[in-house]
């Protein structure tokens, strides 16, 4: 049964969080939602160590692609009342009409297809990267590069729920520690994600890597707490100008900005 209220649950670890709920406000004022009161759970939205990752790196990529392709298959909208009832509060929320949203929210588990993924990873980072050393001949000299996974907060973007969906598969298949701060106009959708990795495997270390949350943005008390070296590596920031340079401000040695702003977006 859908609740009489719209919640965007935080899911934090492996957990569904759903007290010490408070009202925002959605995009354009059409609605408001509960959430977990982030001051609440500030604690336990970064992982804390590096060396807690370690657990990560005894999956392989075959073991990566069978966890997203399951969970894929958990994604069909008409199985997944999660998804259902954000669908139904993301038409008020989501600056898309209907027929777009309904054709996102059906195509989903398509995303998380083991040879698309595959495909896509090869091409962008190449698998072999992830995997292992792999040597290079440089000036005379062998070189190893290897891709290592990093704690990374996305600041995502609420044009469309395939954003939070991508972010979830881009820090499983690099083995990193993802934080994702929710939208006000896509509150529901990638918590309903995270819900159903609970649902299905709340031990398995991608399940445990993954934080989603909602805060409004410029709530300096929670972010300067949360935006600092010991917790995070990387910022992947996608908006506006001015959300993106509000969070220029946090930036300093320790944590790297990768911006996703309009002209960005525009040019490539």
């Amino acid at each position: 049964m859908s609740p009489k209220r719209p919640i965007s649950y935080a899911v934090l670890r492996g957990k569904v969080i759903e007290t010490d709920l408070i009202e925002f406000g959605g995009r354009g004022g059409d609605i408001t939602f509960l959430a977990p009161d982030p001051h609440t759970i500030a604690d336990q939205i970064p992982l804390g160590s590096p060396r807690l990752m370690e657990d990560l790196y005894t999956l392989s990529f075959e073991d990566i692609l069978d966890y997203l392709a399951e969970l894929g298959t958990r994604l069909e909208l008409r199985n997944n009342p999660y998804l259902q009832d954000a669908l139904e509060y993301s038409y008020d929320t989501a600056p898309t009409t209907r027929p777009i949203m309904d054709s996102f929210f059906h195509d989903m588990p398509f995303m998380f297809d083991k040879e698309r993924i595959r495909g896509m990873v090869d091409f962008n980072i190449g698998i072999d990267y992830l995997e292992s050393w792999v040597e290079k001949a440089i000036n005379g000299a062998k070189v190893g590069i290897r891709a290592y996974g990093a704690r990374t907060l996305h600041i995502v973007a609420g044009n469309g729920p395939v954003l939070g969906a991508l972010t979830v598969l881009r820090g499983a298949v690099t083995r990193g520690d993802t934080i994702i701060k929710v939208p006000s106009n896509d509150p529901f959708t990638t918590g309903a994600i995270a819900r159903t990795m609970v649902d299905m495997a709340p031990e398995h270390p991608l399940t445990k890597h993954l934080a989603v949350a909602y805060w409004r943005g410029g709530d300096e008390a929670l972010e300067s707490k949360i935006y600092q070296p010991h917790n995070i590596e990387k910022i992947c920031a996608w908006g506006g100008f001015a959300s993106v340079k509000h969070v220029t401000k946090y930036i300093q040695p320790g944590i790297e900005l990768i911006s996703l702003d309009p002209k960005r977006s525009a040019s490539i």
